[in-house]
């Protein structure tokens, strides 16, 4: 049996995609997360894996993409959804009793987007299909995006070749 750690932890360069959803292997990931030292917020907390420590691991282990199936990478209110619903703001606050500026500052406005374009680290996300299918699996994967000259972001079917 091959051990969780052999079977999700990058190998230099890899693909890192992210599954989020509720099963099994997310626990198994969060706590192989912690083991590694990486600083992982509690679930009831947020829903925002991606923190600094996490991010630099992946920049460190020389990733050559990441994804996942969230809609962003961010928190989702650390994004320009801030400025388009301020009436999501005010429900945030109100749960957390607590303002937005307090508990996601401005100035790590869009944090994980910056960082790894950064580092020249593409991101890909809504990722979405059979990924429970190849969750906890190493697989080769593929990402062909829609050609679009002078654009910074598009759609694109993203691929799993099991072998």
């Amino acid at each position: 049996d091959v051990a969780l750690a052999d079977r999700v932890a990058p190998v230099e360069p890899d693909v890192v995609i992210f599954y989020e959803a509720s099963n099994e292997l997310s626990g198994d990931t969060r706590a192989l997360a912690i083991q590694k030292g990486m600083k992982v917020d509690p679930p009831e907390e947020s829903n925002w894996i991606l923190r600094q420590s996490v991010l630099l691991y992946l920049v460190d282990k020389n990733i050559r993409w990441f994804g996942g199936d969230l809609a962003s990478m961010d928190h989702s209110l650390h994004v320009r959804v801030r400025y388009f619903r301020p009436d999501l703001v005010k429900e945030y606050e109100a749960q957390t009793g607590k303002s937005i500026d307090e508990t996601l500052p401005m100035k790590d406005f869009e944090h994980v987007h910056y960082h790894m374009a950064k580092a020249n680290i593409p991101m890909l996300e809504n990722l979405g299909g059979e990924l429970a299918e190849v969750a906890g699996k190493r697989v080769d994967v593929g990402a062909f995006p829609w050609r679009w000259v002078g654009g910074e972001g598009c759609i694109c079917r993203v691929v799993a070749f099991q072998p």
